[in-house]
């Protein structure tokens, strides 16, 4: 684990933002292919708790811009907090994981990378990611 403060390691992370851009041609992206359930395939709720069998942490949206609280799944996905004063776990993979939030507090599963650059802002990460720590009294922290 390595936690680096400075301008130095925010560059980086600009080079790796600007490369996941992709720089291709959109027509030569394929598109996912697009399925739907035949009638009758709903799936159905067998204890009435009212949870499908999928249910899981909702989605996490690639930017939380107000105040959240919550459970996120990242699916692999880069996340940008700036949600003052926010209170989120971040489940599975993350892409990079930047706290722009002042007194934002979360809960990262996983993530290549993780920049905190709100005050009073506190991370707690598992996994190995490269970790930047800029805001003023914010921290970030491995898991027990």
């Amino acid at each position: 684990m390595r936690i680096r403060t400075a301008a130095a390691g925010f560059t980086g992370v600009l080079a790796l933002l600007a490369g996941c851009s992709g720089g291709a041609d959109p027509a030569d992206r394929a598109e996912p292919p697009t399925t739907t359930a035949p009638a009758g395939d709903t799936p159905t709720d067998p204890d009435g708790s009212g949870d499908s069998p999928s249910d899981g942490p909702e989605p996490a949206p690639a930017a939380f811009n107000d105040q959240t609280t919550g459970t996120y799944d990242c699916g692999g996905q880069n996340i940008t907090i700036n949600g003052d004063g926010s209170d989120l776990h971040l489940t599975g993979a993350c892409g990079i994981v930047v706290i722009n939030a002042a007194q934002a507090t979360l809960v990262v599963d996983a993530a290549e990378m993780i920049v905190v650059n709100g005050a009073d802002s506190h991370v707690t990460y598992g996994g190995e990611p490269e970790v930047f720590v800029n805001g003023e009294d914010a921290s970030a922290e491995p898991a027990d």
